[in-house]
């Protein structure tokens, strides 16, 4: 069975009861790695001197060597897959990352390896996150030189690659900037919109609070029996009624339920305070992220691109690019619920839209 090298077999007391296990210290850092480089914003090499920096090493210790690291990103063991051979079967260990994002890596390597070192020159904020309507292939940047002057344009993967039959042509990176530039134009908030999304945030956390009043309630109450049934187990032993080994085993048993009882006290004051710094946090995602990625255009290019990149990750799950058009596109959570309930006329994840990118504005398309 092949198996990667961050995994060892933990096995029962019988055979069939092995399964892979992942050394806890390695394995954030090959989430990481994954997760980086699925965004298509990193080479190996460059991802290699990223993640030695962090802290990825060996089993023993030593540094990763630069040849490994894409044998760490193309093994299937790491979401969840066992091979033995020819044959490939779901496995008993945990995923470290998911389907999508292992798909979305090997992906990435092979737009690497069969477009050499030209697609990794030209790092664009938008790569990783415009994806072609037609085929689904994610799109790279290229320059075509003139005799006075350099031109970018967005490809499809699939198509430069042969991997599909898509025809999609290359677009003018400037042309999709600016429709992506009208995207961020539609996230904004009139003054009665910010009033009905702080007042249903607030209703939230409110009834969020009210359960969890509730619940420390029932908690405290549980912790009072506990502390009742200690009492009966101590006077039963008095009364000769139990033995030592029964009044230890009671107590043992009191203890277990007592700690889970402050747990789960605990919890819910802390969830709590998670909702109200997620309220905020989602007010200030709504009412900072337009001006913040339309201003970046002010300061330098690579200034520019890295603010424009954190925006852009952090706001769409995927652009779909169809004809040299923005055809639509997908919010990350929690934005779309967040639109929900402010009653915003900003532009809903999924549909499909016309975009006018002379005066940044946006218009519902014929259906």
């Amino acid at each position: 069975m092949a198996t990667g090298g961050d995994f060892h077999m933990a096995t029962g007391s019988r055979r069939a009861e092995s399964v892979l296990e992942i050394g806890p210290e390695r394995a954030p850092f090959v989430r990481e790695a994954f997760e980086l480089y699925a965004t298509g914003n990193w080479s190996i090499k460059a991802l290699h001197t990223e993640m030695t920096k962090r802290g990825l090493r060996t089993r023993r210790g030593t540094p990763l060597s630069l040849s490994k690291l894409p044998e760490i990103l193309k093994h299937k063991i790491y979401a969840g897959i066992v091979s033995w051979g020819e044959i490939e079967v779901p496995g008993k260990h945990p995923a470290l990352v998911s389907q999508a994002i292992y798909e979305r890596v090997q992906e990435v390597l092979r737009a690497h390896d069969k477009a050499g070192p030209r697609t990794r020159k030209h790092a664009h904020h938008l790569r990783g996150a415009l994806v072609c309507a037609s085929c689904g292939s994610r799109l790279g940047v290229t320059v075509s030189k003139g005799r006075s002057d350099r031109y970018p344009y967005f490809f499809c993967f699939g198509r430069g690659q042969r991997r599909t039959d898509c025809r999609e042509p290359y677009v003018p990176v400037e042309r999709i900037e600016q429709q992506v530039e009208a995207l961020y134009a539609g996230i904004q908030l009139s003054p009665d919109a910010r009033q009905r999304l702080r007042a249903r945030l607030e209703q939230e956390i409110t009834k969020r609070a009210i359960g969890g009043e509730r619940e420390a309630v029932r908690q405290t109450k549980r912790l009072a029996r506990i502390q009742a049934q200690r009492q009966m187990a101590l006077q039963a032993h008095y009364r000769k009624a139990i033995s030592v080994e029964l009044l230890k085993s009671e107590q043992d048993r009191l203890d277990q339920e007592e700690v889970e009882v402050r747990k789960r006290l605990t919890v819910d004051r802390s969830e709590l305070e998670k909702a109200r710094t997620a309220a905020d946090l989602g007010m200030e995602l709504i009412e900072n992220c337009r001006e913040s990625y339309l201003k970046a255009a002010s300061y330098a290019k690579e200034t520019c691109e890295r603010i424009r990149r954190h925006w852009t990750q952090a706001l769409f799950e995927a652009i779909y690019v169809g004809n040299g058009e923005v055809r639509r596109f997908v919010y990350r959570d929690p934005l779309p619920q967040l639109l929900a309930w402010a009653g915003s006329n900003s532009v809903p994840s999924g549909s499909p839209y016309r975009i006018r990118t002379g005066d940044l504005s946006l218009e519902r398309a014929a259906s």
